[in-house]
């Protein structure tokens, strides 16, 4: 079975009818026992997909960093007004668009957290991040969920929305608000990758706590 510990077997849900103490235990001709998936292979699992999912998040925002500068920059400073609609409007579609395909596809590679995190509930590992996936029906933005959250990812999507923006820079002088849209770009990256960074921990913080085990 390749389990941690013998903990495994009693500290899964599926077991809690055992009321044992330890493995010495008697158990009755009969009894059934649940045998929970490796958390150790899980989190193993998990950890390497963390780490190739982040790299992705950063590419993007450098490409969204990049985009805004060189098509937003000079259409906001062009303007003494940077609510008016337009040129500026259009741009700011086109940066909303580009924010969503890039959640797309992390939604994509994030699928596989999902997956593994039904998996982990299964075992006596999981915590209440992993039980949220039980009877999500996000389909497949499940997986991006656990990662950041759907409220970030939200956030994440209305990034470059007009009326955000028109809002945002409202009695403000083009350059002021210029710098507003750059701080808010970077408010969200760092929120996003602070919350991928969260994932990372937790999970290496669940494979030292099985080798803990006896």
């Amino acid at each position: 079975m390749h389990l941690s510990s013998w903990r495994a077997l009693l500290k899964i849900p599926s077991n809690a009818h055992l009321e044992i103490e330890s493995i010495d235990a008697a158990l009755e001709v009969g009894t059934k026992i649940a045998i929970p998936p490796n958390a150790g292979a899980l989190l193993k699992e998990r950890s390497y997909a963390l780490h190739s999912v982040r790299p992705l998040l950063l590419a993007h925002f450098e490409k969204q960093a990049f985009s805004a500068e060189a098509e937003l920059r000079d259409i906001a400073l062009s303007h003494s007004v940077p609510s008016t609609p337009g040129e500026l409007s259009r741009a700011l579609a086109g940066m909303q668009a580009l924010a969503v395909e890039g959640i797309a596809d992390i939604a994509r590679a994030s699928a596989i957290f999902a997956e593994i995190g039904r998996g982990i509930v299964e075992t006596h590992v999981a915590n209440v991040n992993d039980r949220a996936i039980i009877g999500s029906t996000a389909g497949e933005m499940t997986g991006l969920y656990w990662l950041i959250s759907g409220q970030h990812a939200d956030a994440w999507a209305d990034m470059w929305g007009l009326e955000l923006w028109t809002n945002k820079w409202r009695g403000r002088d083009v350059a002021t608000a210029w710098c507003a849209a750059e701080q808010h770009l970077n408010t969200i990256r760092s929120v996003v990758v602070q919350q991928v960074d969260a994932r990372i921990r937790e999970t290496l913080a669940l494979e030292r706590n099985l080798l803990t085990e006896d």
